[in-house]
């Protein structure tokens, strides 16, 4: 989890830096506001696979043939979503990874976006600007789109957007109440239409603990739902909800109110209040004689006496079980554990045993 956090967060330092990476490359990075070049008529018309057989073939021809122009893709959906720039993209055709044509819409389509679906086959007219993964095209409009069975377009206006200060959230009843599983289904078959039923909204989810953590900021949080790599719900608390998260144990059923923030992997929740609790409940009992070490400056060895001996997998588990619960016990208190190196050699002092 921390090395997923720690790409997203130095992904949002570098995004001025990925930008000037486009640009230099004679690219721009997707979405913005719409082109009129692209209103004009279209250079080309071919499928998505025949354009990517293109590419595949030959990059710098098909450079040479394609980039800058306005040219009309077809195919079949396969994902809808939004990128590091929160710009809303359909990628059309191919079948594994990074093959197929990933199509940016300004801001103006997203509700255009948020009807669709998986599979539905569409006609995008766009600027063509290269193959990075996937081949790009920016400032897209949607041509054609192939009718589907059912498209829910219902919204309750009446649901607004909150002001995000906890209090104000914990006051407020939900917009929502749903399982982790079926707000995750939402985001995943369409993102841009869930962030605009969703985002900045107060709801209520139910699902059971799957890992319990601090992220970057020292902030706490519990996943709820999923199976799989961060397809889970992640509600981040106030530090207040500490001592609450601290009795918690994975696999025990949770409901927790926050404002929804959008998908970024996981769906993010903020502001999170603890609303229910189930069985499985662990005891966050202390050892009142135990006492964080004060004082104790750099070159000074540690006390003669330490307050816990223990191995490091022993140590390692129980912050795997529950970081906020472990970090309560052993933060800042000498130790003694069978290895050179542990998880808390940046806080305290660290006797291993050769």
């Amino acid at each position: 989890m921390l090395a997923v956090g720690g790409c997203l967060f130095f992904g949002n330092l570098l995004t001025s830096n990925i930008r000037e990476a486009f640009n230099n490359h004679g690219m721009h990075l997707p979405g913005g506001e719409e082109s009129g070049k692209v209103s004009s008529s279209p250079s080309y018309r071919l499928t998505a696979e025949s354009l990517y057989s293109d590419y595949k073939a030959n990059e710098v021809a098909a450079d040479t043939k394609y980039k800058g122009k306005v040219i009309e893709v077809s195919g079949c959906i396969r994902s809808i979503g939004k990128d590091l720039m929160d710009n809303a993209y359909i990628v059309i055709g191919g079948s594994g990874f990074l093959d197929g044509v990933q199509c940016t819409f300004p801001r103006t389509s997203e509700a255009q976006l948020g009807l669709l679906s998986d599979g539905q086959q569409v006609t995008v007219k766009g600027e063509l600007q290269g193959k990075m993964g996937n081949i790009q095209l920016r400032n897209c409009i949607l041509e054609y789109l192939s009718p589907k069975e059912s498209v829910n377009t219902t919204s309750n206006t009446s649901l607004g957007v909150v002001d995000g200060s906890i209090e104000r959230i914990a006051s407020i009843s939900p917009s929502f109440r749903l399982t982790s599983e079926e707000i995750y289904s939402e985001y995943k078959a369409n993102e841009v239409a869930a962030d605009a039923k969703y985002k900045g909204k107060v709801i209520e989810v139910s699902g059971c603990i799957r890992s319990i953590g601090k992220d970057l900021m020292d902030n706490a949080y519990i996943v709820v739902g999923g199976e799989g790599l961060l397809d889970g719900v992640q509600c981040a608390f106030p530090r207040s909800a500490e001592a609450k998260l601290a009795i918690l144990a994975e696999g025990q059923q949770v409901t927790v109110k926050g404002e929804v923030q959008g998908k970024s992997i996981s769906v993010q929740l903020r502001n999170c209040s603890l609303e229910k609790s189930g069985t499985g409940e662990v005891s966050n009992d202390t050892d009142k004689k135990l006492h964080k070490i004060e004082d104790i400056g750099a070159g000074k060895a540690p006390p003669v006496s330490p307050m816990y001996r223990l191995t490091a997998e022993n140590l390692y588990s129980e912050y795997k079980v529950n970081e906020i619960a472990a970090g309560a016990k052993y933060k800042g208190k000498v130790i003694v554990f069978r290895a050179a190196f542990g998880v808390l050699a940046r806080t305290s002092w660290i006797t291993p045993i050769l």
